[in-house]
């Protein structure tokens, strides 16, 4: 930051975060101190990260993604966060896209052979650990993400693998409703083909002895008329 800059962060941290001291005594320096002689936070250390806005001469850090239209991704809290929404939003720098070299090369014309800033990228997928924000936690969730980039992707896959495993037993358990309904419906209101053609044969039958009867009848009527005259 400037130095108009660091005075405005140094506000602005106060007015967030209290039992620290913020100030900025001179230039762009930031100064933070615990409460002193109260002794109600004490602060032992302090980390900084501070986000790769160069692609060379900046050490080994890199802007290997950035946020809408090429932005920096900063996790800036103002508003209602950078981080808010960014899953949607990253993309791969197209400057990397358009010259892989840099990813090698964090100086300008350096060997192609340093493997300082693909080691420092790959140190830190496999150690660097995130924790997600408060906010995570919702639906119930029981924790949030925590760990490795690794370890988000183990979450993630075995999330969406006992979904899957949860949806497959369902969809079985409806499959056994189903047929077992099916078979209770067949059982009820169901046709047996064979009964019913025994049946139709039965019926046939007696219609076909029925008609001799009645033809019989009709001779002797006959044969009864033609004796009378």
């Amino acid at each position: 930051v400037g130095i108009a800059g660091a005075a405005t962060v140094a506000e602005e941290l106060q007015n967030r975060i209290g039992g620290l001291v913020f100030s900025n005594p001179a230039g762009s320096t930031m100064r933070i101190m615990d409460d002193g002689a109260t002794g109600n936070t004490d602060m032992y250390s302090l980390t900084k990260r501070v986000t790769a806005t160069s692609l060379q001469g900046g050490g080994t850090a890199l802007q290997l993604f950035v946020d809408i239209n090429n932005s920096a991704f900063t996790n800036a809290l103002d508003g209602e966060g950078q981080a808010r929404g960014f899953a949607g939003r990253i993309s791969v720098n197209p400057a990397i896209v358009q010259d892989n070299s840099l990813i090698v090369q964090h100086v300008v014309g350096g060997s192609m052979g340093d493997a300082a800033r693909v080691n420092a990228l790959v140190e830190n997928l496999t150690e660097m650990r995130f924790a997600g924000g408060q906010g995570s936690i919702k639906n119930g969730a029981s924790s949030r993400l925590a760990g490795t980039v690794s370890d988000f992707i183990s979450q993630a896959i075995n999330y969406q693998g006992n979904a899957a495993s949860t949806a497959i037993a369902e969809n079985d358990t409806q499959k056994l409703t189903l047929e077992a309904l099916g078979e209770r419906l067949e059982a009820d209101y169901g046709v047996d083909v064979d009964e019913e053609m025994a049946r139709l044969m039965e019926l046939q039958n007696a219609f076909a002895a029925n008609a001799r009867v009645m033809s019989i009848a009709q001779e002797l009527i006959q044969s009864l008329l033609q004796s009378v005259r």
